[in-house]
This record gives C-alpha cells, sequence and structure tokens, in this order.
C-alpha cells in the first residue's frame, strides 16, 4: 500500500473459500478480484491542546517621551496521538480475504490471506488510527518588555525598545526507552530581544528610516526511535533505541534601512 494523502491502491482479495465459512482462498479455484482502495487519509488522532496566555501592558507619555511597559505569560500543554491511515472506499461486498496470500501447508493446500493483518484494518471504521499518546510536551514562558519613542525634534524620532523571556520546555514520551520505561526530557534559557532605530520626516509624505535589531528565540527538542542491531547473529537482535537532541536557540541580528511616502 502506500502512505501518501489522497492516493487510491489497488488490491486483490478473495471473494471464494477453500469449504463454506471457512476464511481461507482456494488454491484450486481462488477467485481472486481487484479492486481500489480509495482515497487514503494518513490522519492524527485528534491532539488533545490546553492553551492558556495574558498580557498586561501601561502606556503613557511624558513630555517629548512616549513608552510602554509590560509582561507576558504563556503556557500550552499538547498531546500528540499516533496518526493512522483511514480508506474511503469499502471492502466489496464478495470479500473473504485481502491479499497477499501465504501458502499454510504443502502445495495444494489452502491459501492464508495475511494481507488481512497487514491491510484490513485500512478499511474497517476508523481505519489505523489509534489512541496511544506518542509525546506530551509542554511549554511555559513568561517575558517582560519595554518601548519607548522620544521626539528629537517635530521631524526626528528615535525608538529603543527590549524584551527579556525566560522560557521552558518539557517532553515526556511514554514508554520511550528501550526497558520500556517513560523518557523525559527538559530545558530551559533565557532570551534577550532588543531593537533600536532612528525615523526622519523629510516632508508630510515621505519618511526615512533605519534601525538594527537583534532577537533570540527558545530552543526545543528532536526526537525519534531508530532500529540498532545489538547482535548480528544468527539470529540477529535489533533493539529500538531513542534518539534525543537539544537545539540550541536561534539568534537573528537584522539592519534595516529605507524610506515611505504616500
Amino acid at each position: 500500500g502506500s502512505r501518501n494523502l489522497a492516493e487510491s491502491v489497488p488490491f486483490v482479495y478473495c471473494s471464494n473459500a477453500a469449504f463454506p465459512g471457512a476464511p481461507l482462498c482456494s488454491g484450486v479455484n481462488p477467485g481472486i478480484k481487484r479492486f481500489t482502495s480509495g482515497v487514503l487519509m494518513d490522519l492524527p488522532h485528534g491532539d488533545k491542546t490546553k492553551e492558556f496566555s495574558q498580557e498586561l501592558r501601561f502606556s503613557s507619555k511624558i513630555g517629548r517621551l512616549s513608552y510602554d511597559v509590560g509582561a507576558y505569560y504563556f503556557d500550552v500543554d499538547i498531546d500528540q496521538a499516533e496518526r493512522g491511515l483511514v480508506a474511503t472506499q469499502p471492502l466489496p461486498a464478495d470479500f473473504v480475504g485481502l491479499g497477499p496470500f501465504a501458502p499454510t501447508g504443502p502445495p495444494g493446500a489452502p491459501l492464508v490471506p495475511i494481507g488481512n493483518t497487514l491491510f484490513r484494518p485500512w478499511f474497517m471504521p476508523g481505519g489505523t488510527v489509534g489512541s496511544r499518546v506518542t509525546n506530551q510536551d509542554s511549554n511555559e514562558s513568561w517575558s517582560v518588555f519595554g518601548a519607548g519613542t522620544y521626539a528629537f525634534t517635530d521631524r526626528l524620532n528615535g525608538r529603543a525598545e527590549l524584551r527579556y523571556s525566560d522560557d521552558e520546555k518539557k517532553r515526556h514520551i511514554p514508554k520511550g526507552m528501550p526497558d520500556g520505561s517513560d523518557a523525559r526530557l527538559k530545558g530551559s534559557w533565557g532570551l534577550l530581544s532588543w531593537r533600536t532605530g532612528l525615523d526622519y520626516h523629510l516632508s508630510d509624505p515621505w519618511m526615512v528610516y533605519g534601525s538594527v535589531a537583534y532577537a533570540e528565540k527558545p530552543g526545543k527538542f528532536d526526537t525519534g526511535k531508530v532500529g540498532v542491531i545489538v547482535n548480528v547473529g544468527p539470529p540477529a537482535v535489533v533493539q529500538q533505541k531513542l534518539l534525543a537532541v537539544e537545539l540550541n536557540p536561534e539568534t537573528n541580528l537584522t539592519y534595516e534601512i529605507g524610506a515611505k511616502g504616500t
């Protein structure tokens, strides 16, 4: 099959049985037919998000100085569930077993439709979309900020902005470790951002400006599971390992110069 979104995939199926009531496809008169799955939809299982945010801001003016000060709080919890496939086309009315078929005994013996195990759940109500939570992420952040604009003259203004943020992220992966225990990751970052600039009004419709700004973006986690061969065998032994990387905060320094007019 294909896990691509909105793609119809051909399947073969058994329309008769080796004997009445048997879920087997006869090797003598297999009655194998062909049909298409309809659109295969790769769907999430309704990830749950709880979010709260609040900002307080105070603005005022003293002479030629206009300013803003404030604080911001943000908290979010996200439960990510496993994805799955749902086929939009129902199984045929004469369906018995879904190929491919595999022999279960000597030549001429009935064939068991092992495709039922691999693909048939796609055609059941809800498909293979499960309810198991794969990741639980939480992010708590607070910040304080201030900005001010000073009118040096009727045409020349200067502006400065400053913001400090504290950001904490957690990730809980149920049964994420090789021994079946839960994996828990945690990271926190203190972030500073600022901006300063000037603007000059050449005339009523025209203004030139320039600014320099620096910003920091919080880090995050990048996780995944890989199969690691711990014994080449025979028999080979493959163990699932959790890869977890904490990505450092990103920084950005920008310069801007331009003109505006109406």
